[in-house]
């Protein structure tokens, strides 16, 4: 058998596993079909981040993936300049794949874009969601981060728990830093926060409330704004904080300053979701939007928390991309530690498919969690899978020419990562 044939077989057998999508962002579909949308402006999912790179201004990055701010033609124009300089990129090739791959653009030009736009609109019909997903992407189910927090997208209740199962956020309790955010959240509540007490059982109640909804996991996304150690604040910093922050009416208290009450209700929810069962995720490693402090995402930071509780299951995302081997030691180190490849296939192909070599001769597959597409837009989807898929067969095409695994074996690892490894995280229960 050649390597190429290799390869093939092993990627045909690969995209027959039926996963699950660690990390999804997908809006309730009719929302979805009231957006304007065209193939252009399916780029807007991470590949601006190179604009911002190249120097593109943000008010021009805006327009280009906005279809109401003008015709593709105009949008491209002002994409063109920039295209020969970041085409190279995964992000490009993911936004490139699906408007050629999925929506069949002939061209990469206004007249291409069109037609792929055309085919955008024959998909965005009712039933789309599920045939793109569950058809398509072969996707089993998709872990949904959609949380009140974000300020759109459906609650618990309204999410289509055949394809989806709700993961949840408590940011809101956390960046509670001045009295009228006290007061979002008493509406939200309906009952009165003048107490630190009265915090901590608000978000113990949000976290039993969103179990009985279906929740499966609490995410954490508190490296974008702050280091990922969280420190053993006392009940009376936390206190303290506090008063200074009811005390402080609108101007309300800084980051630094509330970190201590922030740690503290970050312990208290995990003692909570110990509970509950539910599955802890965190954000790890490249942070979008870039221009941000990434040794704060670290994921070797967390390690004081995998110790404190080795009941909840902890899931790493992005394989704390630049930090991979440092995320892949942690998964072999604790056995409540899954390192997840969520994002990280179209941050770099490359870069991952040496990691997850690496991985596996380094930490048990069950271990490794082989697919999160973070998407917001369905059609993007497919693409990341697809990325996501080959990344799996050229890597496992490699242990079978090094004689680790035999053919078999390497579709059986493939199966473990796709689909038992996140349930085994998630505690799913998988048809």
């Amino acid at each position: 058998m050649t390597d190429d044939s290799l390869y093939a077989d092993l990627l045909g057998a690969i995209s027959a596993i039926r996963a699950v999508d660690s990390h999804s962002h997908l809006c309730p579909e009719a929302e979805h079909f009231a957006r304007p949308l065209d193939a252009l402006s399916l780029y807007e999912s991470y590949a601006p981040d190179d604009l911002m790179a190249l120097g593109c201004p943000p008010e021009e990055r805006a327009r280009l993936v906005d279809a109401a701010a003008g015709t593709i033609a105009e949008r491209w124009a002002a994409l063109a300049p920039y295209w020969p300089k970041l085409r190279n990129t995964a992000y490009a090739r993911l936004w490139v794949r699906t408007v050629q791959g999925l929506l069949g653009a002939p061209s990469l030009d206004p007249a291409g874009l069109e037609l792929a736009s055309a085919r955008l609109r024959e998909l965005m019909q009712p039933g789309e969601y599920r045939e793109l997903l569950r058809g398509r992407c072969a996707l089993e189910t998709s872990l949904l981060d959609r949380d009140f927090v974000w300020g759109t997208g459906a609650t618990l209740a309204e999410t289509d728990g055949d394809l989806f199962r709700p993961v949840v956020r408590t940011e809101e309790f956390l960046n509670a830093g001045n009295r009228p955010a006290l007061e979002r959240l008493e509406a939200r509540f309906e009952l009165p926060l003048r107490t630190l007490e009265d915090l901590a059982q608000a978000q113990d109640g949000f976290l039993e409330d969103s179990k009985r909804r279906g929740a499966v996991a609490l995410k954490f996304g508190i490296a974008y704004q702050r280091t990922l150690r969280v420190e053993d604040a006392s009940r009376a910093e936390a206190e303290a904080c506090f008063g200074r922050l009811t005390a402080s009416g609108g101007e309300g208290i800084g980051l630094a300053e509330a970190q201590p009450l922030q740690d503290w209700l970050i312990h208290r929810s995990l003692q909570r979701v110990q509970e509950l069962d539910l599955t802890v995720v965190f954000h790890t490693g490249l942070q979008f939007g870039g221009k941000n402090f990434v040794a704060n995402s670290d994921p070797t930071l967390l390690t004081s928390l995998f110790l404190q509780y080795p009941g909840v299951h902890f899931d790493l995302f992005h394989a704390g991309y630049p930090y991979v081997r440092e995320c892949g030691v942690l998964a072999k180190y604790f056995p409540n530690v899954w390192a997840d490849l969520a994002w990280a296939h179209f941050i770099s192909q490359p870069g991952t498919q040496a990691g997850l070599l690496d991985w596996l001769d380094l930490v048990p597959a069950g271990k490794i969690i082989g697919f999160g597409a973070d998407l917001g837009d369905v059609e993007m989807v497919w693409a990341a899978q697809e990325m996501a898929r080959e990344n799996l067969a050229l890597v496992l095409a490699e242990r079978v020419r090094r004689g680790y695994d035999t053919e078999e074996q390497a579709v059986d690892l493939a199966r473990v990562m796709l689909r038992d490894a996140p349930a085994d995280c998630y505690r799913l229960e998988l048809r």
